[in-house]
This record gives structure tokens, sequence and C-alpha cells, in this order.
């Protein structure tokens, strides 16, 4: 009975932190990161291919400000799609979904560089993309039409300051999530924003001459899952021993970790520290407890 009411203490707390995260993300950081970097005024004024989709249950507007001209922006736009220049996201994960066959560029490529509306960009999966607007240096739209979902990518290429560029991008989908389960809500979910963001974030990085490698695209995505894996060790080990509050509380922090990992991108350097403490924590907790003292003489032994 004892070990019930204990699996019963520590499955409800778990319950309630569990709800606290659900509830934090979806009125907190859900309308955040939906217009994650862009102005109000980005966010509301219309733009290409706004018209597409039509009763949309997803709308997101991001934006990244470029230290490049937009002539220097839009090749990498271009160019972008399955066996052309790659997404510039997060390739091992878009390899294993077979999004991607290949990495995405580094280099432009002069081959692809030619995109007009009403051509058609390959998909591994599904049908091909359309493109519905091209407008060299200023805008491009893409419809990508697929079993279960529908969206448009709306590209926008703003001059900014001297020499600068604000590149938005505005999802409009209509996304059937309940056909998807929870696996889908998750993808389609935090999931859409984390791949997006990391696009802009490559356009950016590729448009100022500067790349990650994938050596350090992999060792931040092994951050995350070093993150979670000590989580649920330290969750499911929370159910097993005698002091589980130690447990529990390294178990939340490893999964709020993983949340800050997708949300604010820290470094590698803080990734690294925040995940030995963890580890350094969990291996802690293990410890068998050290025996109480004993003050004082003991007694002498009768005969």
């Amino acid at each position: 009975m004892k070990a019930w009411r204990k699996i019963g203490r520590v499955g409800g707390w778990a319950l309630i932190v569990l709800a606290v995260f659900a509830s934090s993300y979806l009125f907190l950081m859900r309308p955040w990161q939906r217009n994650w970097g862009a102005t109000g005024a980005e966010a509301g004024r219309p733009m290409p291919g706004d018209t597409t989709v039509q009763a949309p249950n997803l709308i997101a507007t991001r934006a990244v400000t470029i230290d490049a001209p937009p002539e220097k922006v839009w090749p990498w736009l271009a160019q972008m799609g399955y066996r052309r220049g790659g997404l510039y996201r997060y390739d091992w994960i878009d390899r294993a979904l077979h999004i991607l066959d290949k990495p995405s560029a580094v280099r432009l490529l002069p081959e692809y560089q030619a995109i007009a509306a009403g051509q058609e960009i390959p998909a591994e999966f599904g049908p091909s993309w359309t493109v519905v607007t091209a407008e060299p240096n200023s805008s491009l739209v893409f419809d990508i039409n697929r079993s279960g979902s529908r969206m448009t990518w709306s590209w926008l290429l703003s001059p900014y300051d001297e020499g600068k560029t604000r590149l938005i991008l505005r999802i409009r989908g209509r996304m059937e999530y309940a056909a998807a389960g929870l696996p889908g809500l998750v993808l389609k979910g935090p999931g859409e924003f984390i791949m997006a963001r990391r696009m802009l974030g490559g356009i950016k990085a590729r448009a100022e001459g500067r790349s990650q490698t994938p050596a350090g695209e992999l060792y931040e995505l092994s951050l995350w899952g070093a993150a979670a894996l000590i989580g649920l060790i330290a969750l499911t080990s929370a159910f097993l021993r005698r002091v589980w509050k130690p447990l529990f509380l390294i178990a939340w922090t490893a999964f709020a970790l993983v949340l800050l990992f997708v949300l604010r991108q820290p470094s590698p350097v803080f990734g690294t520290l925040f995940d030995v403490l963890l580890l350094s924590g969990l291996i802690l907790s293990f410890r068998p407890p050290r025996p109480p003292k004993v003050y004082g003489n003991p007694a002498p032994d009768r005969v």
C-alpha cells in the first residue's frame, strides 16, 4: 500500500507540474512564438499569398533582420527546396523525416536561381510545391498542399536601415490536427516554430556569410536530447526510489531546460554547462544516504 501511495503522490505532483507547463505554453509561449521577431505592424500587414488558404487554423508571422541587402538574400530563397538548395533548417531532422535528401546548401547554386510563378518545386512525398508569387528581391510564396494539411510560406524582403533587410515569413495553414494525433499536434505546434525559426536563422547566417556546420547542428540537437534523457531517467527513478523529491526536481528542471533550448537557443557553452550540472545532480541523487552520526561514547557492552 505504501508503494501505491507513493506512486499516487509522485504521479499527482507530475500531473500538476505538467498542467502548469501546458498552460504556460498555451497562454504565454504560443502567442509569443506565433509572432516571433515580428513587429506589430509586420504581423498585421497584408502579404502576398494571404488569400490562398481559406479558413486557416495556423497563422504565424516571424521575422529577422539580416545584415545584407535584399539582393543578397533573394538567391538563398530562390534555390530553396528538395533536391535544390534545401531548407536551411535542422538537416538531421529533415533528412530523418525524408523531407530532404541531402544537407542544405552553404553556397549559392546558379542552376536553381531561375524561379517564376506557376513553377513546381519537387517534394519527396506528396505533391510538389507550387510557386504562387516570385518577385525577385521582393517576395516569394510557396503553396504546400499535402494530405491532411495545406499551407503557404510567404516571404517578404523589405529594405531596412542602410544595406540591411527585414526578412518576414508568414505561414498560413489549414492543419488537420485530429487526423495526425498527439505526435502530429507536437510536430505541427512547437515543432513548426522550431523549424521555422531555424530556417530564418539559416538564411540570415548564409546571407551574412556564415553558416553552421553539420557537426555543430548535431551537437546542438544532442544537448536537447541529453537534457530530455536526464529528465526521463530522473522522473522514472522518482517513482522507484524512497527519496523521490530531489529526483522529481531534477526531472522537471531538465524538462524546463529542454524548453529553454527550444525557445531561446542558448550558446553551446551554456547548454553544455547546464547539461553537466543536471547530470551531476542526477548522479549525486543516487548516492546512498550517509549513516547518522553518533555523538558521545558508546555504551559499554554488558557481560
